[in-house]
Parts: structure tokens; C-alpha cells; sequence
């Protein structure tokens, strides 16, 4: 088993799958998230001016079945932000649980002064009647293109930092199943 996650926020996935070798070109830590030990970057992206929407209570994910389920952002339960926006999606080392690599990003997170917004557990991230547990990486990793890759044991958590200069947010997904790791940070300047 290994654990993926992604950060635009920050994802870690941990899956079956074996370890790349290397990060992906271009692909370099937060320094406010980092990244849990062992694992590899195999998605990254970071952009100086963007919008980014953040997953701020669970989601009805039924409810947007009519439209385009797995990009709209439209509801309350976003966030919505703009400026600089770093993406990154690691795969993480076999034989680590959702909960300690969570906990673990918690505790970073903690020492830089981010306090938590929200956080939740696999279908507690979701309202409504369809609440299978790989929704939740749809939502929050709609870039993933692998749907069943957080469908076990997924946690989510959504963390604020305050300075004079604007907030800084950091979502982190982190799963048991699949193949990749999101991780998503964003900063606004208003």
C-alpha cells in the first residue's frame, strides 16, 4: 500500500504502485507544507497570479449530477481565491497509514502557524446521497484523472495562515488507494 497526496494544495497518495525514482522536472517543495518523508513529486505546478477553490465543508456532490459535477466550484462549501497558486501531487512510501501522513502534515502545518479551517474523513466529506469515498479526490483533484485514486481511508483538511500581507491556505488530501498525492497551497493578496 502507498499514499498519494496533491497541493495546490497538497495531495499524498499511497497505492500499489512502485515509487518513481525522481521528482517530476520542475517539481520543488513548499516551504510552508514540505512534503512527508519518502515520498515523490509526480505532479507540479505553480503559478504566480491564479484562482484556486479550496473545499471548506462537505460537499453534495449528487447535487451538481444536471452539470459538470467534478469541476464546479460554485457553492458555498468553496473557497474561493486568487494569487499565487502552487499545485503538488506526490506519491508517497508504502506502508504509511492516511491517518499518520495526516497527522504528520498537521503537525507541520501547526509549526507555521496555520490553524485549521476544516477537515474531514472519507464520505464525511460529502453530503447528499452519493457519498462513495473516491468522490472526494473528483472534487478536491479534478486534475488526477485516476477516480478510484482516493478511495480509501481519505482525509482532507484545509489549514489558514494569517499575516499582514494577506492569508495563506493549504489543502491537503491524503488516501490510502490509487496513485498519486495532491497538495494545494494558496495565497491571496487581499
Amino acid at each position: 500500500m502507498r499514499t498519494s497526496a496533491y497541493v495546490a494544495l497538497s495531495a499524498l497518495i499511497f497505492s500499489a504502485i512502485p515509487a518513481l525514482a525522481d521528482d517530476v522536472a520542475g517539481a520543488k517543495d513548499h516551504p510552508l507544507v514540505g512534503r512527508y518523508e519518502g515520498a515523490t513529486a509526480v505532479f507540479y505546478k505553480e503559478s504566480d497570479f491564479d484562482e484556486a477553490a479550496l473545499l471548506q465543508a462537505p460537499h453534495d456532490y449528487g447535487a451538481l449530477l444536471d452539470r459538470n459535477a467534478t469541476k464546479d466550484r460554485s457553492g458555498d462549501d468553496w473557497l474561493k481565491l486568487e494569487g499565487r497558486v502552487t499545485q503538488i501531487r506526490y506519491e508517497g512510501p508504502e506502508g504509511r497509514s492516511s491517518l499518520e501522513v495526516m497527522k504528520n502534515f498537521q503537525s507541520s502545518l501547526k509549526k507555521e502557524g496555520f490553524e485549521p479551517v476544516f477537515s474531514c474523513a472519507d464520505a464525511d466529506c460529502l453530503t447528499g446521497k452519493l457519498r462513495d469515498n473516491y468522490l472526494i479526490g473528483q472534487q478536491v483533484d479534478p486534475t488526477n484523472g485516476n477516480s478510484g485514486a482516493y478511495q480509501d481511508h481519505a482525509r482532507y483538511l484545509l489549514a489558514k495562515r494569517g499575516k499582514d500581507k494577506g492569508d495563506t491556505y493549504a489543502a491537503i488530501l491524503v488516501s490510502e488507494a490509487g496513485s498519486l498525492i495532491r497538495q494545494n497551497e494558496g495565497e491571496s493578496p487581499f
